[in-house]
């Protein structure tokens, strides 16, 4: 159980670098736009790009992914990562910046893939909840360590110091995975996860009924609007808390970051919360949640001082 963990926690430190790789643009997004000469819609490019990328990549790997071995896709995602961020240093024209961001989009969709299929190879579907819990930490944590180091990066290397930073630490922790993780031979004690095994005796079946299923629709759309107000406000209230508040964007970036922290704590007293509670009740903690989220997120814009 010990070697089962480790490689649920590498797991998570690799994911949280395709979060690192994805989210470089919002805490450097004043200094991009004043390197290209470019206005806050046109940066915004960079972030529309990367999740399209994200969007456009995670529908056909999600339908392949039960296909491949955890490890081989996890080779997949930090390539991508790695690539997009030393396109993005060597780039020299926002062109080209644009197509590192869409690499970066690619690796975090993949990442929010395979992350979840490891944890359910590792566990039985009674024993999820928690690691699931934990493992929901990969993104505020990618975020809180982006947040708080790209400004002293970018003051001593430039915003491509930023992108240089990402690559490093995506091939660090590609070799750590590559020494740690093994793919167990019963995905999670059972056999294999429940998916695989449909997989094998009908997979165009299991594939049809996924996409006929009012659960699973009703869930997407649920995110989608948990999305929506989560990429305005990760994306623009750093550059909102400088150019409307007059913060200075070292200042600004460490103001946002305790919205990170709340996510990452949310995320592990959630996963405690869902191992306790009725599996029927969980959509009413999901509609909770994104209430709450959306009260939130209306205020923060209402911040002038």
């Amino acid at each position: 159980m010990k070697k089962v963990w480790l490689m649920v926690i590498v797991t998570i430190l690799t994911s949280i670098t395709c979060t690192i790789a994805f989210l470089k643009i919002p805490p450097t997004m004043v200094l991009i736009m004043e390197a290209f000469g470019v206005s806050l819609t046109v940066v915004g490019l960079t972030m529309t790009v990367a999740t399209i990328a994200q969007v456009t990549v995670s529908l056909p790997f999600g339908i392949v992914a039960a296909k491949i071995d955890p490890k081989k896709s996890m080779y997949i995602v930090l390539l991508l990562g790695f690539l997009g961020g030393v396109i993005g240093a060597l780039s020299a024209n926002y062109n080209i910046l644009l197509v590192g961001r869409i690499l970066d989009g690619a690796c975090f969709g993949m990442a929010s893939i395979v992350g979840p299929q490891i944890i359910t190879m590792l566990f039985p579907p009674e024993k999820r909840g928690l690691p699931m819990g934990i493992f929901s930490i990969w993104v505020p944590l990618g975020m809180l360590t982006i947040f708080n180091l790209a400004n002293p990066i970018a003051e001593a290397y430039s915003w491509r110091g930023v992108w240089w930073f990402s690559s490093i630490v995506i091939i660090a922790l590609a070799i750590i995975f590559i020494l740690v993780f093994r793919s167990p031979p019963n995905a999670n004690g059972e056999g294999s996860s429940q998916s695989m095994v449909q997989a094998e005796q009908g997979y165009k079946s299991f594939i049809l009924t996924a996409f006929k299923s009012r659960a699973i629709w009703n869930i997407a759309f649920s995110f989608f609007f948990f999305s929506f107000l989560y990429a305005v406000l990760n994306n623009y209230y750093s550059t909102y808390l400088v150019q409307e508040v007059g913060l200075e964007l070292g200042t600004a970036n460490k103001i946002y970051t305790f919205s990170i922290i709340g996510m990452a704590i949310g995320g592990i007293i959630t996963g405690t919360i869902l191992n306790k509670v009725n599996r029927n009740n969980h959509a009413v903690l999901l509609t909770i949640s994104l209430v709450l989220i959306a009260f939130c997120a209306f205020f923060q814009f209402q911040v002038k001082s």
